[in-house]
Formats: C-alpha cells, sequence, structure tokens
C-alpha cells in the first residue's frame, strides 16, 4: 500500500516546521498535498497520516480496530 503524497523534506525539517507553526504547516501541506497527506514528525522517520475528510475520518474512529497489531 502507498502512502499519501507529503513533503519530501527530511523529517528534522518537517518537526521544525510543525514545532514553529503547526496550524500554518497543516495549512500549507493541505493545500499542496490535497486533503489527505503524509509527514514524518518523529526522529524515527515513521509516517504519520493527516485527513481532513469528513468521510474518512468517520470511518477511521468508527472503524473495529481489534484485529490491529499495533507496536
Amino acid at each position: 500500500m502507498q502512502l499519501p503524497k507529503g513533503p519530501k523534506i527530511p523529517a528534522f525539517l518537517q518537526i521544525l516546521n510543525w514545532v514553529i507553526s503547526p496550524m500554518s504547516y497543516m495549512e500549507k501541506c493541505a493545500k499542496t498535498y490535497g486533503e489527505t497527506f503524509t509527514l514524518k514528525l518523529d526522529t524515527k522517520n515513521q509516517p504519520i497520516i493527516f485527513t481532513s475528510n469528513p468521510e474518512a475520518i468517520q470511518q477511521i474512529l468508527t472503524k473495529d480496530t481489534s484485529c490491529n497489531n499495533i507496536n
């Protein structure tokens, strides 16, 4: 499965943008990449997917996650 598009800059620069101005950074990413995009906001370079799509949010919040194995 391919992740949604997001900034190609290194994670530490994404973190810096997030710390300085999280809302404006998210708004900029949404304008550039659409309503669903990927950021890397930790030092382990793990992707975090953001969405503002109401249907996607509803599905995420109501889906049965008992079978997920999150480490």
